[in-house]
């Protein structure tokens, strides 16, 4: 019977020399081949092991067998020349009932230890992209540097600022202060290098700064307004000309870029977009139920995780953790965060960070009633919900960071 060339589907087979073999999942084949070869009674001198048996059912379940351990050889050795997986640690800020850094293990979301500000004032933490200090900013004190390995403090952070940025790959780490002084600071010295000041009409305030090293910038959302904040921009400083790059009137809330693009993801009031800088141009729009919330793209960029409040005045209004596609904004999966706490009270979604490997996502959640609220630990790939962190409802997660475990 001709054919068309293609493999005709089934199970693979074992067949006698020069018929086709299964292929080895790992690239160490020489064994296996060297085994076959020699049960087989190949050229070489250890065709003489199978020689002995002369039953055909009991040679071919030996070729089997020797072929399996081969391949379990190989595989053995193949794997212990891979790199352990690198492990990761999350640190949980919370406020409210307590005010702790908290540090759990993302492979076993197990807690390992928690630390405080010195005075018991309120504490958030920020570890550094390599892992090795976490920052702990007490206000209104000055921010700490502690050793991630033991939580024991090295210093405080030059500069007293409360929002660091992380350049590391740079050398720097970039402390803002709400008045527009920028603390440059040597890493991993910790050392205070040079401050310099963004000149802006109005004092404006700003919060948690985002930096792309790819492009030497930090972007800052500021805050117009004595109280009640008027109106919103967003500013992009050079770091290393240490000069403003670029100004947008872009009234954004929480907004996250893609690395090394000019495409910015954010809530701007009762929407979510996708705009690009460079042009100004909005790609895409949707509507949504309130202004409060986090974006993030995954660590592959195929997807934009945005958490959501719903209405804590009417249960039935959950929280949600809505998938959009980033290209089109499209909303291709969604999870609901009703039913954690009971069957009458939903979870407000807030901070979203994933795992560097992009495994698992953290989503920090809290209840009105109770200003507190679990984090839960989802799997990315089945949206399955695995876990709940402080499910006792006596934490507040107002802050997640995420790093590489010292």
């Amino acid at each position: 019977m001709e054919t068309d060339g293609a493999q005709p589907r089934g199970p693979p087979r074992w067949g006698t020399a020069g018929e086709n073999l299964r292929k080895p999942q790992c690239s160490e084949r020489r064994y296996v081949i060297e085994i076959e070869t020699k049960a087989r009674g190949g050229p070489t001198q250890g065709g003489s092991v199978m020689r002995g048996i002369q039953n055909p059912a009991l040679h071919k379940a030996a070729v089997v067998l020797l072929t399996a351990l081969g391949l379990a050889l190989a595989c053995a050795s193949e794997r212990g020349m891979d790199p352990e997986p690198e492990r990761y640690r999350l640190y949980v800020s919370t406020t409210s009932w307590n005010s702790r850094v908290y540090v759990v293990d993302t492979e076993t979301d197990s807690l390992i230890d928690s630390t405080m500000a010195t005075d018991g004032s309120t504490a958030w933490g920020d570890v550094t992209p390599d892992g090795r200090y976490v920052l702990r900013h007490s206000y209104p004190l000055c921010t700490e540097v502690l050793d991630a390995a033991t939580l024991t403090k090295v210093k405080d952070l030059p500069g007293c600022a409360l929002f660091p940025a992380f350049a590391i790959d740079d050398g720097l780490i970039l402390g803002t202060h709400s008045t527009g002084q920028i603390d440059i600071i040597s890493y991993p010295e910790l050392s205070l290098a040079d401050t310099d000041t963004i000149v802006l009409e109005g004092n404006p305030r700003t919060r948690r700064p985002l930096v792309d090293p790819s492009r030497d910038l930090v972007y800052f959302a500021l805050f117009y307004g004595e109280g009640q904040v008027d109106r919103v921009e967003l500013l992009a400083w050079d770091y290393v000309r240490r000069q403003i790059q670029d100004q947008w009137d872009l009234p954004v809330n929480r907004f996250t870029i893609a690395p090394g693009t000019s495409r910015l993801y954010a809530i701007v009031g009762n929407a979510v977009l996708s705009y690009d800088l460079s042009s100004r141009t909005v790609l895409w729009q949707q509507p949504i139920l309130t202004e409060f919330g986090c974006v993030q793209l995954t660590p592959d960029g195929r997807e934009l995780w945005r958490s959501d409040r719903g209405n804590v005045f009417f249960p039935r209004i959950s929280g949600y953790v809505y998938i959009h596609d980033p290209q089109s904004g499209v909303v291709t999966d969604s999870i609901s965060l009703f039913g954690y706490l009971s069957e009458t009270a939903p979870l407000p979604g807030g901070e979203i960070v994933f795992t560097p490997d992009g495994r698992k996502a953290y989503v920090a959640t809290s209840h009105i009633s109770y200003s507190a609220g679990p984090v839960l630990v989802i799997d990315v790939a089945t949206r399955e919900v695995l876990k709940l962190l402080f499910d006792d409802f006596r934490h507040y997660p107002d802050h997640l960071s995420i790093g590489p475990a010292p």
